[in-house]
């Protein structure tokens, strides 16, 4: 069994921890609210949690909105139907294994004249970009990597299936950002920069098959200057796009099927050439590791074999 210690993880989570709201003061004595630990089934409905990845604690609030630019995830994801329990033994804490998921995607897109774009993409961005024009279109090149981390939870939920929910606060960050103009533009790409982003899971295994719901709201940022001498700023969500769709095949949709386990691991990866103008102009590679933990020590655990290979 190996070690794994998840020095990622503490990063990350780090960073997203500081941009937490500080408690507030309240004099007026209250009735007890439940205490976010940022996971779903905390009773809380945070981050980026919403009526379809977490009913349990968002039933009686609104589904989280669109991102930037009124594109990406939305409330329209689907997330897998999970079972009803058979007894409330299923549930049982004691039985609960823990697991991670680790998500590696690297999108590029080849710069240089081509023809006019169609939805979701843009000449320049995402939302609001050209999509109506007489070609040839000189289109931006770019390369774009990041990395998303969750623990979860594995609970029994009765028949054969298992629950998989996120234990702790997952969260995502950009490895690399750049971005270029082939000459021909009227404004080129100066810098980039990728923040760090929330990353959430729910999802259920059952014969042989697991399948995952994830949410994420990674943006870039980006500063262009043109030829007449002006300069603009601009937010994109140029990598989520083609995340979801090479996992799902829709562009709102972050969901994914893995194959099942073999001693406590798997592996899937997804790879898609897209955006054809005229030919396939983004390529894109998504790797979905899932590992089952067991913890041994602050951050740091064993891979073990998972419960439904037992």
């Amino acid at each position: 069994m190996k070690k794994i210690t998840l020095i990622f993880a503490v990063m990350v989570f780090a960073v997203l921890a500081c941009q937490l709201p500080p408690s507030q003061d309240d004099s007026q004595p209250t009735a007890a609210q439940p205490q976010s630990q940022h996971r779903c089934g905390d009773g809380v409905c945070d981050g980026p949690e919403n009526q379809k990845n977490c009913s349990q604690d968002c039933d009686s609030v609104p589904a989280l909105e669109s991102n930037t630019d009124g594109e990406g995830l939305s409330d329209e994801s689907n997330s897998p139907e999970e079972p009803v329990p058979d007894s409330a033994e299923d549930l049982s804490a004691s039985e609960a294994v823990l697991g991670e998921v680790f998500v590696e995607v690297q999108v590029s897109r080849t710069d240089g004249a081509g023809t006019c774009p169609s939805p979701p993409w843009g000449v320049d961005h995402i939302a609001g970009g050209d999509f109506s024009c007489p070609p040839a279109k000189y289109w931006y090149g770019y390369n774009l990597v990041a990395t998303a981390h969750q623990i979860v939870q594995i609970t029994p939920a009765g028949g054969g299936t298992w629950r998989i929910t996120g234990e702790k606060l997952g969260g995502g960050a950009y490895q690399d950002a750049q971005h270029w103009s082939d000459g021909q533009r009227v404004c080129s790409p100066m810098s980039i920069e990728g923040s760090t982003f929330e990353f959430i899971i729910v999802g259920m295994y059952s014969n042989s098959q697991m399948e995952l719901s994830m949410a994420a709201d990674p943006v870039e940022r980006s500063q262009w200057q043109c030829d007449q001498g002006h300069s603009y700023e601009r937010e994109t969500t140029l990598l989520l796009i083609d995340w979801a769709l090479a996992m799902s095949g829709d562009y709102t949709d972050l969901s994914a099927q893995l194959r099942s386990t073999y001693n406590g691991w798997v592996r899937q990866t997804y790879t898609l050439d897209t955006n054809s103008s005229p030919e396939p102009r983004d390529h894109v590679e998504v790797v979905v590791d899932f590992t089952c933990l067991e913890e041994v020590g602050s951050d740091t655990y064993k891979q073990r074999v998972c419960p439904w290979e037992e």
